[in-house]
């Protein structure tokens, strides 16, 4: 099938969680449409829709689903808390041997050596507030969840495939003891990135790849580096970071409304900002 090169655009300019896919000429090509919640009955999907509509008795102005994307579980953080061994020492992620293969040969490709930075880089990272000198903690986690692809009027002869993701990072906390009692300041990051996309009918990985952080808060990246993602399913730019609008490039031999989803999940559902609003990690009260 032919490639195409769209933008995934907000529907509201960032009031909503529906996108848009528009073309180079701004016409809008597809409707991606996102219902439900990780949380709570856990029900969640997205939807790639086109605008043909009338197909639906029951939702008239709603197009062909051509895709949808299943999240079935709510996303589960492991912590571990850094044991204090000395001011600012460099630890040795104890996740790394939990990784798979597929990432693991991803992580190689990259270049990635899967070491984090000093402890200390991330409390300067957040400025004079987090680097008094103070008791400090710090907690390293991992994230392994996965969604479910499925067909509707296109890909029947592709069937289900599993997006795999892997990430992992530093949560850090800054004690001042003030009035009595402990006040702490947390931030948290995300130092590594990985995906997998498996075909269901044979569980085979047709591409895996891993996503270079840039010391990635959810204040953002340190710099305002370009995000880019280059797979064997499609070539994905953010010009000006994670927050930038996600442009893309289908690659030839696969669907490239198929593409176009996993590109979504790899920009938007698994981006360090939404990594982040769901890790909410525990320090004790005090250090």
């Amino acid at each position: 099938m032919e490639p195409i090169k769209v933008s995934i655009k907000s529907k509201m300019m960032g009031m909503s969680e529906d996108y848009n896919a528009v073309n180079e000429a701004g016409e809008k090509w597809f409707f991606i449409n996102k219902t439900g919640s990780f949380f709570g009955s856990g029900e969640c999907k997205v939807e790639l829709e086109n605008f043909k509509t009338g197909s639906n008795p029951e939702k008239p102005k709603k197009g062909e689903v051509l895709w949808t994307a299943k999240f079935n579980q709510t996303p589960r953080f492991d912590q571990m808390m850094k044991p204090k061994t000395g001011a600012y020492e460099r630890y040795a992620p104890a996740f790394q041997s939990l990784l798979a293969g597929d990432f693991q040969a991803a992580f190689r490709a990259a270049g990635s050596s899967g070491m984090d930075q000093e402890d200390s880089a991330y409390f300067q990272r957040m400025g004079r507030s987090f680097n008094d000198g103070g008791p400090y903690r710090v907690i390293k986690w991992q994230l392994n969840t996965s969604a479910q692809i499925v067909p509707g009027t296109r890909g029947q002869a592709y069937g289900e495939h599993r997006l795999d993701v892997w990430s992992s990072g530093t949560a850090i906390c800054d004690y001042d003891y003030k009035d009595g009692r402990y006040h702490k300041n947390e931030a948290e990051f995300v130092d590594t990135l990985g995906f997998n996309l498996v075909q269901c009918s044979t569980n085979q990985s047709i591409a895996a790849w891993y996503v270079p952080m840039d010391m990635t808060s959810r204040y953002g990246s340190t710099s305002a580096n370009d995000v880019f993602q280059d797979t064997a399913v499609f070539a994905m730019s953010q010009k000006g970071g994670w927050f930038a609008t996600p442009e893309v490039a289908t690659k030839p031999n696969f669907d490239p409304t198929f593409a176009l989803v996993v590109a979504y999940l790899c920009s938007k559902e698994y981006s360090p900002k939404a990594i982040m609003q769901d890790l909410k990690p525990v320090f004790p009260s005090r250090p």
